[in-house]
C-alpha cells in the first residue's frame, strides 16, 4: 500500500485544532462581556455560550493530542467537536438576532449545509487513512 498525503491532517494537529482551542478561549471572554450588557433572558444565554465555548477549547485540545497520537478516538472527537462548536455558533446566532427570524433560518440553514459537506469531506479523508490509526 502507497502512503497517502497526510496535508490536511498535519494542518489539523498542527494548526486549525490549536486555533480552534484559542478563538474558543477569546469567545468565552468576549461571551461574558456581551452578558454583562445584557438583560436577564439573554444574559443567560450569553453565560450558556461561555461555558460551552470553554468546554470547546477544551475538547480542541484533547482532540489535537489524541489526532497527534494517531488514535482512533481522536477522528471521533474531531467530527464530535466540529458539531459541538457549530451547535454553539448556531446559539450564539440566534441569541444576538433573536429579532430578526430572517438572519435566523439563512444562518441556520448554511451552517446546515456547510457543515454536513466539511463533515463528509471528513469523512471521506480518515476513511482513507483509517489504517493509519490505532
Amino acid at each position: 500500500m502507497s502512503e497517502r498525503p497526510m496535508k490536511w491532517y498535519k494542518f489539523l494537529i498542527y494548526f486549525s485544532l490549536i486555533a480552534t482551542a484559542v478563538c474558543s478561549f477569546l469567545n468565552a471572554v468576549l461571551y461574558i462581556v456581551n452578558s454583562g450588557r445584557m438583560s436577564f433572558p439573554l444574559s443567560a444565554v450569553w453565560l450558556l455560550c461561555s461555558i460551552l465555548s470553554v468546554a470547546e477549547g477544551i475538547l480542541a485540545v484533547m482532540t489535537r493530542q489524541k489526532l497527534a497520537r494517531r488514535e482512533k478516538i481522536g477522528i471521533a472527537l474531531f467530527f464530535g467537536s466540529y458539531i459541538f462548536g457549530m451547535i454553539i455558533s448556531l446559539i450564539a446566532t440566534i441569541a444576538s438576532n433573536y429579532t430578526n427570524p430572517i438572519t435566523i433560518i439563512v444562518s441556520i440553514i448554511s451552517s446546515i449545509i456547510g457543515g454536513a459537506i466539511y463533515l463528509y469531506l471528513n469523512k471521506i479523508y480518515f476513511e482513507k487513512r483509517m489504517d493509519y490509526f490505532c
